[in-house]
């Protein structure tokens, strides 16, 4: 939290030197190097005051002109400036010809266009040069899901995956994408990978409960036990209380006696930690909340 709120004032104090010393190309510059670094989306900023600085003092920063360039490229095409994104990508190729980098550029600026068919056509010769491109593989996912083809954006995700097992933001998109088909199955599946690489995260159990008790039947014992291991991480998240909440209600202990037993004194601490949560947070809600865990009481009461 204290690197955010850092990360927002040195943001204010340079975008105010700026607004007030636009021909500083110092403050120029400080101010586009900390939007990469900190990859701030502040394309309106960078196509501002970085065409600013290659316009007018473009050999005041060196060899980094080229680095600003592709960073206002990339603004450009955010913001479907198409006049300035082709601009800046001549100037690159002519620098770079030969630059795998700089070829990904023009795939982007061809996405940009809408020209999906030809984009697809370059990544795939780009892959031919260098079947190891990842970037070139993500974007002709990009360009699948772009054009709403799912199942064909799917396949090359797990074709990627095949050769990078393990890029987490890979399984967390493929996740997304069987979960829009209602893949529940497959879904999971990912998140099991993710699981798997970060333990810590509880997010993951939580996303991973809801797909279970999506599910049904003997997967209302596995989300249970997911939506504790989240609570165990995070006592303090309401939605996987909630699940948990649910997941007892739905349960039919195998016998009666300590099981039994066991599952009321659980109800009752969710229960009160659900209340204390609202009561601390938003009390407002509280008559809702006990209507609502009152609704849901569970079966084996």
């Amino acid at each position: 939290l204290l690197r955010t709120m850092s990360k927002a004032s040195d943001f204010l104090v340079l975008k105010e030197a700026a607004d007030k010393y636009p021909n500083n190309w110092q403050v120029l510059r400080d101010l586009l190097k900390f939007l990469r670094e900190s990859r701030l989306r502040r394309s309106d900023l960078v196509v501002e005051h970085g065409n600013r600085l290659l316009t007018h003092y473009p050999s005041k920063v060196g060899d980094e002109a080229w680095t600003i360039r592709e960073q206002v490229f990339l603004a450009a095409v955010d913001l479907q400036n198409n006049t300035l994104a082709q601009e800046i990508l001549k100037a690159l190729q002519r620098q770079f010809p030969e630059s795998l980098r700089v070829k990904r550029l023009k795939g982007m600026y061809l996405e940009s266009l809408e020209k999906w068919e030809e984009a697809d056509k370059f990544y795939a010769s780009l892959l031919e040069e260098d079947p190891g491109d990842a970037l070139a593989q993500k974007r002709r996912v990009v360009i699948q899901k772009s054009q709403g083809n799912t199942p064909k954006a799917i396949e090359l995700l797990n074709n990627y995956l095949k050769d990078f097992m393990a890029d987490e933001s890979a399984w967390s998109e493929l996740a997304e994408l069987y979960l829009s088909l209602l893949m529940l199955k497959q879904a999971s599946y990912c998140y099991e990978e993710l699981i798997l690489a970060t333990p810590q995260n509880h997010h993951l159990y939580e996303r991973y409960a809801e797909i279970m008790y999506s599910l049904g039947g003997d997967n209302i014992r596995v989300a249970r036990k997911y939506f504790a291991l989240s609570i165990e991480l995070n006592p303090e998240s309401v939605r996987s209380l909630w699940g948990l909440y649910l997941c007892i209600s739905l349960s039919k202990p195998e016998s009666k006696g300590k099981s039994q037993s066991k599952d009321q004194k659980l109800i009752e601490w969710v229960s009160k930690k659900i209340n204390n949560i609202y009561q601390s947070q938003n009390p407002t809600m509280l008559p809702i909340v006990g209507a609502t865990l009152k609704s849901f009481k569970p079966k084996n009461e």
